[in-house]
């Protein structure tokens, strides 16, 4: 089965309802989608590396409530690019520090059922990240061996 892959803009995890947000978003989503998390790198080639193999099953999501920094502005950039999905989480509460010039390019939901509908409608757009299995590698592994090397 494949995986959807929730990229987050901050260094510590969204917290909804006192929850991290993959545990709030595995109990608000239908049963057979498989979320993870990754959380942001402080290296952008990582962060680049990450978005590279992620881009046919990433959702992007900006926590409004925190400083952007250099990182957060690329990567905001790089998706944007790639066509990801960015969705911000507000809650409502607390003072948003999304810049201004940032708040327009990007969905923000500011209260919880519409972020989750959000993420729903994004997910269902998605093809998720399949992984192959270990016996499908041995399989590859013993053709590869039965097949005459490539002669020029």
């Amino acid at each position: 089965m494949g995986k959807y892959h929730v990229f987050l803009s901050c260094k510590d995890d969204i917290n909804i309802e006192n929850e991290c947000i993959e545990e709030f978003l595995n109990k608000k989503l239908p049963k057979d989608i498989d979320i993870e998390s990754i959380k942001k790198h402080d290296d952008i080639k990582l962060a680049k590396e990450d978005l590279d193999d992620l881009e046919e099953s990433c959702i992007y999501v900006v926590d409004t409530h925190k400083d952007f920094d250099n990182i957060t502005y690329w990567e905001l950039g790089y998706v944007m690019g790639k066509g990801i999905a960015i969705i911000g989480y507000y809650d409502g509460k607390n003072i948003k520090k999304i810049p201004s010039d940032v708040e327009g390019l990007i969905s923000i939901s500011d209260d919880i059922d519409r972020f989750v509908k959000k993420i729903n409608r994004a997910l269902s757009e998605l093809k998720p990240k399949e992984y192959p299995l270990e016996e499908d590698w041995d399989k590859q592994q013993k053709i590869s061996k039965k097949e005459p090397e490539a002669t020029r």
